[in-house]
C-alpha cells in the first residue's frame, strides 16, 4: 500500500501506522469488503498478490484523482495534455456550468474523457483486464456515526502534533469554533487571515487569537504579481474552479508554504451544520420534500450568466441550463428536505470546491485539511434537529464548554456565544439584525439582477487590475476566437463575475498549448 497526502485512522499516529491498520482490513476482509475509512486528504494505492491495483481516494473526496480510459494522475492539465484534450474539445455543457458556477460540481471536469475518482469510487488496474470503475464499501452518509464531535477533534488534534500548523480564522464562528477545540487539545498552532487593508474581520480573529494565546499572522492580499499568480494557481488546480475568485487563498497558501507550515486547517462547511439549509424555506419550514428550484435560485446560482454573452450555439444551451441542472439534483432527493440540501451542498458545491482548493495545496507541499468536510463529522452532523441548527446552536454549544475563554466576542453573524436563556436572547438579536440585512441584500439580488453585495476580502482593485493585465485581454480573444464568447460582446461589457471565469478557462488553453 502506498499513499500521497495525509491518512490517519482514529486512535493511531497518522502515516505508516494508519496505512498498516488499513492494510491490515484489506488482509482480513479482501479490498472487496473492507471500507477503508480513514480521516485526511489522501490517495491510496494497493497492489494486491495477483497484480490488481486499487486506487482510492479519502472518503470526503477531498483529493481529486482524475483518470480517463488509459491513465490516471494528480494532475488534471497533465491528463488533459497526455490525451490531446484541448479547450476546443470541452463539452458545451461543462463550458455552460463552469460559466455560471464557477465550478464543476460531482465528479464532472471539463470534457466526459476525464473524470474525477469518486470518494465511493475504486478504480481497478490489472496487468491484462485494463481498468475497471467499481463501487467501493463506504459506509452511507445518512448513518449515525456513534463518535461525538469531542472524540473527532481529539483524534484530529493527535493525528497534528508535531506538525507546524496554521489554522485559518475569520470573524465566523466556524473557523472560531475549530481554533477552540484544537487549542481545548492543547494543539500547538498559529492562525492567519488574508484580506485587503479594508477588510474589517481581521480585529475580530486577532482578538479570538489573542484569547486562545496563539499567534495570529495577517496576510496582505497582494496584486503585485497578479499574471504570475494566476499561471501558477492554473498549474496547482488545473482550472476546475475560478482561478481569480480563488486568488486571495491561493496567495495566502503560498506564503504559508514558504513561512515553513507543513498544515493548514481551514474552516470551510460549517453550512452543513447550521440554519444554512433552513433559512431558504422560510416562511414555509423544511418538511420532507426539499423545494429544490428555490434551492437552486438561491444557493447554487443566484445570479446566472446572460445568454446574450453567449455566441448562439453555447445561448441555446444557456436557456435550459437550469432545467438540466434540476433534473441532475432530483438524483439527491433524499427522506427529508433539510437531508436532501445537505446533500446537494456538500456533493455538488462546497465538497468540489473544496477538494480542489486542498488539491491544489497539495501540490504546494502543505496538507490542507478542513474537519468540518470530514466524512464522520459530516454523518454526525446530518442529524442535528434544527434547534441545534438555528443561530448555529451546535457550533455554540461546543464553544460554550470546550472554549468558554472565546465567548462574549461577537461573529460576523452577531453570535456572541453567550450562555444561558438570557445569552442565547443576545445572540437571537443580533442575529435577527444581521438575517435581515442579508434578507435585504437577497431580494436586492434576485430583483435587480445584482450580484450579492457582503464585504469581500479580497483587494478592491483586483478585477480592475486583472482587466489591466495581458492575460484577460488574451483569455477574452480566445473565447470569441473559439465560438464560446459573442462575437459582438465587448471586453468592457463583461461584468467581472464571469471575467473571472473567462481568464480561466482562457488560461487552461494556454497551458495546454504552450
Amino acid at each position: 500500500m502506498g499513499w500521497q497526502g495525509l491518512v490517519y485512522v482514529g486512535g493511531h499516529r497518522a502515516g505508516y501506522d494508519s496505512a498498516r491498520v488499513l492494510l491490515e482490513q484489506v488482509i482480513e476482509q479482501g479490498v472487496e469488503s473492507a471500507s477503508l475509512v480513514a480521516h485526511g486528504i489522501h490517495w491510496l494505492c494497493i497492489k494486491s498478490p495477483d497484480g490488481m491495483i486499487y486506487h482510492l481516494v479519502d472518503p470526503a473526496g477531498q483529493q481529486r484523482l482524475y483518470y480517463s480510459a488509459t491513465r490516471i494522475g494528480s494532475s488534471y492539465l497533465a491528463l488533459l495534455k497526455v490525451e490531446g484534450i484541448g479547450l476546443a474539445d470541452f463539452d458545451s455543457e461543462s463550458i455552460i456550468e463552469f460559466m455560471n458556477l464557477g465550478r464543476l460540481g460531482a465528479n464532472q471536469t471539463h470534457t466526459s474523457k476525464i473524470r474525477v475518482l469518486g470518494a465511493d469510487e475504486r478504480l481497478v488496474i490489472g496487468s491484462h483486464a485494463g481498468a475497471a470503475l467499481q463501487q467501493r464499501n463506504l459506509p452511507r452518509l445518512d448513518l449515525v456515526d456513534d463518535s461525538s464531535p469531542e472524540l473527532f477533534f481529539t483524534r484530529f488534534a493527535d493525528s497534528l502534533r508535531g506538525k507546524r500548523v496554521s489554522v485559518d480564522l475569520t470573524g465566523g464562528l466556524d473557523s472560531r469554533l475549530i481554533a477552540g477545540m484544537l487549542a481545548s487539545q492543547g494543539l500547538d498552532f498559529d492562525t492567519g487571515l488574508s484580506g485587503g487593508s479594508h477588510y474589517s474581520e481581521f480585529d475580530c480573529a486577532a482578538q479570538v487569537s489573542e484569547r486562545l494565546g496563539r499567534k495570529f499572522v495577517r496576510y496582505d492580499h497582494s496584486l503585485d504579481h497578479l499574471e504570475e499568480d494566476l499561471r501558477l494557481s492554473i498549474g496547482r488546480c488545473g482550472g476546475v474552479t475560478d482561478v481569480v475568485a480563488s486568488h486571495r487563498p491561493a496567495r495566502m497558501h503560498e506564503q504559508r508554504s514558504q513561512q515553513g507550515y507543513e498544515v493548514i486547517v481551514g474552516g470551510v462547511g460549517g453550512e452543513l451544520y447550521n440554519d444554512y439549509t433552513l433559512m431558504q424555506d422560510l416562511p414555509f419550514g423544511s418538511g420532507k420534500r426539499a423545494n429544490l428550484e428555490r434551492f437552486f435560485d438561491l444557493r447554487l446560482a443566484p445570479l446566472q450568466l446572460p445568454s446574450r454573452f453567449l455566441s448562439s450555439d453555447l445561448a441555446a444551451d444557456q436557456k435550459g441550463f437550469r432545467a438540466r441542472l434540476l433534473n441532475r439534483l432530483e438524483g439527491y432527493r433524499s427522506h427529508s428536505a433539510i437531508d436532501t440540501y445537505i446533500t446537494i451542498f456538500y456533493r455538488h458545491r462546497i465538497g468540489p470546491a473544496a477538494a480542489a482548493q486542498a488539491s491544489a495545496s497539495l501540490r504546494r507541499g502543505l496538507i490542507h485539511l478542513m474537519p468540518l468536510l470530514d466524512f464522520s463529522l459530516v454523518s454526525q452532523g446530518r442529524h442535528l434537529d434544527s434547534s441545534d441548527r438555528w443561530m448555529s446552536g451546535w457550533h455554540r454549544q461546543l464553544i460554550h464548554r470546550h472554549a468558554p475563554e472565546l465567548v462574549g466576542i461577537p461573529s460576523t453573524s452577531g453570535l456572541a456565544a453567550y450562555p444561558g436563556r438570557i445569552g442565547a436572547l443576545r445572540d437571537a438579536l443580533g442575529y435577527a439584525s444581521y438575517t435581515v440585512q442579508r434578507g435585504v441584500r437577497k431580494l436586492e439580488q434576485r430583483a435587480l439582477k445584482r450580484r450579492y453585495r457582503q464585504e469581500s476580502p479580497d483587494h478592491q482593485d483586483l478585477y480592475l487590475c486583472l482587466r489591466q493585465t495581458g492575460v484577460a485581454l488574451k483569455a477574452f480573444d480566445r473565447l470569441s476566437e473559439l465560438g464560446v464568447l459573442h462575437p459582438e460582446l465587448s471586453f468592457d461589457a463583461l461584468p467581472d463575475v464571469w471575467l473571472g471565469r473567462v481568464v480561466t478557462l482562457g488560461l487552461i488553453d494556454e497551458a495546454l498549448t504552450s
